[in-house]
């Protein structure tokens, strides 16, 4: 059995990497001989550290032409069968495409946040679902995941100050944008 090559593009912000995941698990388990590679910017790298359904990590930097160039040839070297742009901007679109990849699946220009990202994928996907998560595994679907469901790996991480002596919970339940905020149910 040959091994299926993804190639994950999310560049950055905290919280969309976050919403991804459920997708990314969802791939990993779907496609059983899969390599899962994720495109992101370096600094966001702790969010994925140790993850199981994340095999690779490739470093997007855009200082220069020659750091691009550098991340295409590396991409490349992949042999990518897919590539997965979860983000819908225009310089996500161009690291799936730079990798190669057979097909690109990425949102469909009337949802993608620059639609002109929409050029460069083979498969364009319109979401019917209003949270960013479910869309994410819409769009994993798309891409041939049949496995779905909202898992969210995150390492355990390291505080960074001092922590209440108690058991404590710390939540923050909204967002920015209401297509990320879990719904509040009251029981």
């Amino acid at each position: 059995m040959s091994t299926t090559r993804l190639l994950v593009v999310r560049l950055g912000a905290m919280g969309d990497i976050i919403h991804t995941l459920p997708a990314v698990v969802s791939l990993k388990r779907s496609f059983s001989s899969s390599e899962v590679v994720w495109a992101l910017e370096e600094r966001w790298a702790p969010l994925l550290t140790g993850n199981a359904y994340v095999d690779r990590v490739e470093f997007v930097n855009r200082r220069s032409l020659h750091s691009l160039l550098d991340l295409r040839r590396r991409l490349r070297h992949f042999r990518f069968d897919l590539a997965i742009d979860f983000q819908g901007l225009i310089k996500s679109a161009l690291v799936a495409a730079f990798a190669g990849p057979e097909r690109i699946y990425g949102w469909d220009r009337s949802v993608a946040r620059e639609a002109l990202a929409a050029l460069f994928y083979s498969k364009a996907v319109r979401p019917a679902c209003g949270h960013i998560v479910d869309r994410n595994l819409e769009l994993a679907v798309a891409a041939g995941a049949t496995s779905t469901g909202a898992v969210f790996p995150l390492p355990e991480g390291e505080a960074e100050g001092l922590l209440p002596e108690r058991p404590f919970v710390l939540a923050n339940p909204l967002a920015g944008w209401a297509g990320k905020q879990w719904p509040i149910w009251y029981k």
